[in-house]
């Protein structure tokens, strides 16, 4: 049952807000991997 639940909700379409969240979670990520990287090669 847990697995034909899964399914479903990933079958299910993503509301608006987190098609508007996703984007910008990948932006910070981005920006932190990227201020890590720059700290991490100076020192």
């Amino acid at each position: 049952s847990l697995s034909s639940v899964s399914g479903h909700s990933s079958s299910a379409p993503l509301p608006p807000l987190v098609r508007s969240l996703l984007p910008a979670l990948g932006r910070v990520r981005r920006l932190r991997t990227a201020r890590w990287h720059s700290s991490s090669s100076s020192s």
